[in-house]
């Protein structure tokens, strides 16, 4: 019988590790840095604001040099306007976003295939987060490190799936402008898988 537990989890994983690959298909970076809030192991992402980001908790969070900064200023890490250390504006949207991995892993062909270069999203609301202490302990360092490896791997099995997917779009499809368009998101998908199998994996 199934661990509902155990289930849940493996979901929350999935769904982060796809998350995680549409950010670097947007050209965001992921980073050796967890999320702050307690509890979450979730690497951070980083835009191309520079901005570090939470897909878990789909929130940009406050970096140690800007609650450094808050600090210097007088204004206090927990005197920002959210009582909540969690509270923080949401990630900006583009106005018009096509699912583009939700239509593939249907098995539908997409009516729109993502542009090879992502627009900017707009310039994101100033982060209304405090960043609380990293793990401590060496057993939640390690288990932060062992989760970020496994998040890693589940990412690029992801945007291997999706490069797949759209490889067998293109060999059926009979426009050149879409089939151009696919080409460019087969090769963003490689670009990524190359960049996560050269980055080292973390040590214990």
């Amino acid at each position: 019988m199934v661990d509902p537990a155990a289930a849940a989890k493996g979901k929350k994983d999935d769904d982060n590790a796809s998350a995680i690959a549409e950010k670097l298909l947007q050209g965001w970076t992921m980073l050796a840095e967890y999320c702050p809030v307690e509890g979450c192991q979730t690497p951070l992402m980083r835009s191309r604001e520079g901005k570090r980001f939470c897909v878990a908790h789909d929130m940009f969070v406050m970096s140690p040099e800007e609650a450094a900064a808050m600090k210097r200023d007088g204004k206090g890490v927990a005197g920002i306007e959210a009582s909540s250390p969690t509270h923080a504006a949401p990630a900006p949207r583009p106005a018009e976003r096509i699912d583009f991995y939700r239509q593939l892993k249907d098995g539908s062909s997409p009516s729109t295939i993502p542009e090879p270069v992502v627009a900017m999203d707009a310039a994101p609301t100033p982060p209304t987060t405090t960043t609380t202490a990293l793990p401590s302990t060496a057993t939640d360092a390690c288990d932060a490190r062992v989760n970020v490896d496994a998040v890693a791997r589940a990412t690029m099995d992801t945007v291997a799936r999706k490069m797949s997917d759209a490889r067998a779009l293109l060999a059926v499809s009979a426009s050149l402008s879409e089939s151009h368009e696919l080409l460019a998101f087969i090769e963003m998908c490689a670009s990524t898988i190359k960049t996560l199998r050269e980055t080292p994996p973390s040590r214990g």
